[in-house]
């Protein structure tokens, strides 16, 4: 079976010294067992003598150990022109494979089949992919354009779970490309695909019959259907007192603390009272709400983190499903920051004010996620206590209400 990429995703060159933000800050890198294996054997002083270079308490194949940031925020391993000397000294080779491959994503399937993204958390990847009209068509093996069902799992590992999962996600990607269907609706109904889909494994003739009754049942409806914007700010409130009260172990972090700090100020502290609150923030959701329905940035958003995590169809992995909570939460909180900025500009709104708030949060998100043993991503308790307030019995009703 072929390889699957998005049109943006071969037009993608690292911009190495050149970029605002290089991929060397603001988080901790996992290092793989091989590759930690050959910095620890390793008689060079620069793996020797680094305090920054350690194993993982519950180390796995690839996850195995980590190297911290240090306090200003970069990678120890970071020469003074924001390139790597293990690099230097070593070739690409000696690289672990999330430093050797970032921000390139892949999902594996099979030795001959493979699905390519980039991570938005790379400036330069986030602009390609959320500008472009055509960033997310399909191609196979860069050649062939994929206008209709993308085939993702190979013959060979084929079972009831994985074929009515490629039909759902070939459903949901489908809805995506169609900028006339609101966003948050099509979110709704992946998550009732998904909720079928034990019963469709089952009952495959029946497949067809019922996701067309929820697509024409669920597409039409308003999901929000009052001002929920209470709401909006009240967890706006909840996110910046938990960063807030975070330790900080690099100023990376700490910059993102301080941009959720403006946006708490520029959307509630400012204000009198919060009724004056509410109503700047309708009057800037607005402005956003019809910026983002000419560019359609966040359809193109969730074109790409559904290629990326196609796995939440497929697999059968415990909380695989989460990848899809945790975009939706990412976005919300993306769009309070852009939302913030609107109101701090008297209205005025561009391209960057979207995409930038979409890649910090992109980088900055393992700040409110831990990890199952699995290594499937769970929200932080804080966290989940916060979405709890909007509906305790449903994490995905809860992000989805903050999103929309």
């Amino acid at each position: 079976m072929p390889e699957i990429t998005p049109k943006y995703y071969n037009e993608f060159s690292c911009l190495g010294e050149k970029c605002e933000e290089t991929c060397c800050q603001g988080w901790v890198i996992s290092v793989d067992k091989n590759t930690f294996e050959k910095y620890e054997s390793s008689k060079d002083v620069m793996f020797k003598k680094n305090s920054y270079f350690n194993k993982m308490p519950e180390p796995t194949d690839s996850f195995h150990g980590i190297i911290k940031m240090k306090k200003d925020g970069f990678c120890p391993f970071l020469n003074g022109k924001n390139l790597c000397s293990i690099q230097k000294s070593y070739g690409e080779n000696y690289l672990s494979s999330t430093c050797k491959t970032f921000p390139r994503r892949n999902i594996k399937y099979s030795n001959n089949q493979n699905i390519r993204t980039l991570s938005m958390a790379c400036p330069e990847a986030a602009r390609l992919c959320l500008t472009t009209d055509d960033a997310m068509k399909i191609f196979e093996d860069n050649y062939y354009e994929k206008k209709n069902y993308i085939e993702i799992v190979p013959k060979q590992s084929r079972d009831s779970h994985n074929i009515v999962g490629e039909k759902l996600f070939n459903k949901t990607f489908s809805l995506l490309k169609d900028n006339n269907i609101p966003l948050t609706n099509i979110l709704f109904v992946t998550e009732q695909f998904l909720n079928e889909q034990a019963n469709l494994a089952i009952h495959q003739d029946k497949f067809e019959n019922v996701t067309k009754h929820l697509v024409d049942e669920l597409i039409p409806i308003n999901i929000v259907n009052f001002d929920n914007s209470f709401f909006k700010l009240g967890f706006l409130e909840d996110i910046f007192c938990f960063v807030n009260n975070l330790t900080y172990d690099n100023k990376s972090n700490e910059k993102f603390k301080f941009i959720l700090k403006n946006v708490y100020d520029d959307l509630v502290t400012k204000f009198k009272n919060f009724d004056d609150a509410t109503v700047n923030f309708n009057r800037s959701l607005k402005i956003f709400n019809k910026f983002e329905e000419k560019n359609q940035i966040y359809r193109k958003l969730f074109q790409n983190e559904i290629l990326s995590h196609a796995q939440i169809f497929t697999n059968t992995t415990p909380f695989c499903r989460n990848r899809f909570y945790i975009t939706i939460f990412s976005a919300a909180i993306s769009k309070l920051i852009s939302i913030s900025r609107i109101s701090n500009n008297d209205g005025m709104i561009n391209l960057e004010d979207l995409i930038e708030p979409i890649q910090k949060v992109a980088k900055h998100h393992g700040l409110f996620l831990e990890f199952y043993k699995n290594m499937e991503y769970k929200f932080n308790d804080k966290i989940l206590n916060s979405l709890n307030k909007i509906d305790r019995n449903n994490v995905f009703n809860s992000v989805l209400f903050l999103f929309h």
